[in-house]
């Protein structure tokens, strides 16, 4: 039994040195504001680090999520996003600040149970490339699943887009 025990706790420990990981949903809950500040994105009850390529991004109605610089850092992955909206709280909204590029690239999981619906979707506000950001940068990519779509009933303003 020991044994056992041994080898399951050496294995958990050489899958994080390998650096595995799995696609999570981190929910938005701003302490400041700005997307990469780590100690704004929830996943769960446990505070995480800042969204990366193999994250499903929230934003829920009545909260504003800025994507700005981080120093030289100008450029954020993510894989798909959900802006949310509601009567009682209003529009989410993620705003792509100047000279920001944010690319949703739909090659992940997250959501097992909906499978290839676990697409992108703007119920809220998305500022990209609008007069009062400056003019950000939305990136598509889709990877593996070609029919990569956003849906929802928001709104996406000055849409500079690239697929």
């Amino acid at each position: 039994m020991k044994t056992r025990m041994c080898g399951a706790i050496g294995l958990s420990a050489l899958l994080a040195c390998a650096g595995v990981t799995h696609s999570d949903v981190l929910t938005f809950q701003p302490s400041s504001g700005v997307f990469h500040d780590e100690d704004n994105w929830l996943n769960g009850d446990l505070q995480n680090a800042v969204p990366t390529d193999e994250d499903r991004i929230v934003i829920p109605a009545g909260k504003i999520c800025n994507v700005i610089a981080n120093g030289q850092v100008v450029e954020y992955t993510v894989d798909t996003m959900n802006v949310q909206s509601d009567q009682q709280n209003g529009d989410g909204v993620l705003n792509i600040d100047a000279g920001i590029t944010l690319i949703v690239q739909n090659d992940d999981d997250n959501i097992p149970s909906i499978g290839s619906d676990d697409n992108s979707k703007v119920d809220g506000t998305l500022n990209v490339g609008h007069q009062t950001n400056g003019g950000g940068t939305l990136v598509v990519k889709a990877m593996n699943d070609p029919e990569h779509v956003f849906a929802g009933n928001g709104t996406m303003l000055g849409l500079h887009a690239t697929r």
